[in-house]
């Protein structure tokens, strides 16, 4: 998860999230199974890699599509940043508690 200097994810985190999107790759997949069955392999096995640059493209250049990620991206490091200050103060309280040795 990388959050560049203007609040959101990157280049890199878009084309992450587009490409392990679950749909995509049930299609991306599919395309390559379909083409290393058919009679043309070498031939179709570039299509369905130009048909996958165009659609994660096409994605990444949608506004909706990276303000989504830039929110998902915000929720987990918000998420992450709680975690890290709940485990601060239970190791707080634990030492606080402690009572001293005689």
């Amino acid at each position: 998860m990388a959050i560049n200097t203007a609040g959101g994810a990157g280049v890199k985190e878009y084309l992450k999230r587009a490409f392990l999107y679950r749909w995509n790759m049930l299609a991306f997949l599919g395309g390559v199974a379909g083409a290393l069955l058919s009679p043309w392999p070498d031939a179709m096995l570039p299509l369905v890699a130009a048909a996958e640059m165009t659609y994660l493209g096409g994605l990444i250049a949608s506004s909706r599509f990276r303000q989504a990620i830039d929110a998902q991206v915000y929720k987990e490091s918000k998420q992450q940043r709680t975690e890290g200050v709940n485990g601060a103060r239970s190791i707080q309280e634990i030492v606080a508690n402690l009572k001293p040795i005689d």
